[in-house]
């Protein structure tokens, strides 16, 4: 028999005590057994189940789930009492400590908002560890209005649906900027070719097989059509090396085998977008994000005005801006591969100053 005594009504000491009577040795062996990970789903339901009682505004109702997730609160505070790193006093404690800081104007100090004191508490001093606050763990529509909402008191916020339309349209102009660049083509070649196509198939060397990730897709694209580059298709390279048919067969045609494609050695280089040029302007000049970008949008409209007026910007140690007539050349269709005429044409240049080139080249 367990050492508890019963009472005609308990109280919030009892309760604790009867958690620690249950897990302690010659109690419930299912209630010994648990850990925070085996009752996490566990502590969601109570909490949900909680929260339709407030729906209902059903007292007994509440009453109940109340008390399960007051049980969940002890149980998992009884798991690391055990282990030895807290207890409920702790974490009673802590939670006094932050209600304290989370309101100065009642306890002598100077009021402050709440994102003001959340920041101080967490010590987050930038966008990005504000938004990396928000907890992984709440449901994606959930997480996703609490990133919108801190987002938007981030300066990402617009008045009307026009010009969040053409904030979009930026971004899209971004990503058409970075598909025609190459940017997107070296990643999707990186990433799925070696593992979606097989160099014996192909009937390519792994040499060849690995060239440059933007030669890489095309070489795939042309062997489509091709009878062995069909048959490659077919075949499926596991993360363990080795390969799976997409049919009846769940062998390789031949025991011989195949030859692995070398590692790509090809150093990836980030590119910082707009909208992070944007974040580190504001960061390092200590304003907001809707004023750096207005400062930055205002910087690239000046400079393509200066070009298409024919002049030049030059820029100290950094670098000039100016444009370059290129002459009407032929060409090829790159499907039909036909030749074509391109017509003449102006593009802007850039070219890097010395102060520049010599901070790059340490």
């Amino acid at each position: 028999m367990i050492n508890f005594t019963s009472k005609d009504r308990y109280d919030f000491a009892d309760l604790q005590r009867l958690v620690e009577v249950l897990r302690a040795p010659g109690g419930c062996p299912w209630d010994g057994a648990q850990t925070h990970l085996s009752i996490r789903r566990n502590f969601l339901e109570e909490a949900y189940e909680a929260c339709e009682g407030f729906d209902l505004d059903d007292p007994a109702h509440m009453r109940e789930e109340l008390g399960d997730v007051l049980l969940q609160v002890l149980f998992h505070t009884d798991i690391e009492r055990e282990a030895g790193r807290f207890t409920l006093d702790d974490v009673c404690d802590a939670e006094c400590r932050k209600l304290i800081f989370r309101h100065p104007a009642l306890f002598g100090g100077e009021a402050k908002s709440w994102d003001e004191v959340k920041q101080q508490e967490k010590g987050q001093t930038t966008v990005t560890e504000t938004l990396d606050g928000v907890a992984r763990s709440l449901p994606a529509t959930w997480r996703s209005e609490k990133l919108q909402k801190k987002a938007a008191k981030c300066g990402f916020a617009w008045e009307s649906a026009a010009e969040c339309l053409g904030k979009l349209e930026e971004e899209t102009a971004e990503l058409r900027d970075a598909i025609e660049e190459g940017v997107l083509r070296r990643s999707l070649a990186t990433c799925c070719l070696p593992r979606s196509m097989s160099p014996h198939f192909c009937r390519r060397t792994p040499s060849r097989f690995c060239m440059t990730p933007a030669k890489n897709l095309s070489a795939v694209l042309a062997q489509w059509n091709r009878p062995q580059g069909r048959l490659a298709a077919r075949w499926i390279r596991s993360p363990a090396g080795n390969c799976f048919r997409s049919g009846r067969s769940k062998r390789p045609p031949s025991k011989r085998t195949l030859p692995k494609p070398e590692p790509n050695t090809e150093k990836r280089t980030y590119i910082m977008n707009k909208t992070e040029l944007i974040a580190e302007v504001a960061k390092k000049c200590a304003m907001s994000k809707k004023d750096a970008e207005k400062a930055v949008s205002a910087t690239f409209d000046t400079i393509a005005e200066v070009l298409c007026a024919g002049d030049k910007v030059q820029l100290i140690g950094f670098g000039g801006f100016e444009t370059k007539a290129r002459e009407a050349r032929m060409g090829r269709n790159p499907k039909t591969k036909e030749p074509i005429e391109i017509p003449a044409t102006t593009v802007p240049v850039f070219k890097p100053g010395k102060a520049l080139k010599d901070q790059i080249s340490k």
